[in-house]
């Protein structure tokens, strides 16, 4: 594909982008830099969804996965499980996560990178609808 901003051929786009991802990355920035002020406000008002409200709901809402995740980060943290440094999926050494595929079994995780972890559950979710449960 042909860069329509800078004319460079088989430079690498994002999908559906007609700008390679040098150009595009160079427009966000400038738009970014013309209009920070804007955006810094945007930001501020949009503030954190992860409140100290919203972590309580989700431990009274989710209360075996809450237990599973605080039975990996203890045992993480005594050296009784150790968290991998790559993705078991991709091999990709970014930001970590650990998945569970089975609450009951809080120790047995599968460590995954933030894209990997998301498509297993777009790809659990999937199933669960298929197989007839609501998520």
């Amino acid at each position: 594909m042909i860069c329509v901003r800078c004319g460079v051929e088989d430079a690498p786009h994002y999908k559906n982008d007609k700008k390679c991802k040098p150009c595009r990355r160079d427009l966000v920035t400038s738009h970014r830099n013309a209009n920070i002020e804007r955006i810094r406000a945007y930001d501020r008002e949009r503030g954190n969804h992860q409140s100290a409200g919203y972590f309580a709901k989700y431990r009274r809402e989710n209360p075996e996965k809450y237990k599973a995740h605080t039975a990996v980060n203890n045992a993480v943290r005594d050296g009784r499980l150790t968290k991998s440094e790559a993705c078991d999926n991709c091999g990709d050494t970014g930001r970590i996560h650990g998945h569970h595929d089975n609450y009951d079994r809080p120790l047995v995780v599968d460590w995954l990178c933030v894209p990997c972890h998301h498509e297993r559950h777009i790809v659990l979710n999937k199933k669960s609808r298929e197989d007839g449960h609501p998520f």
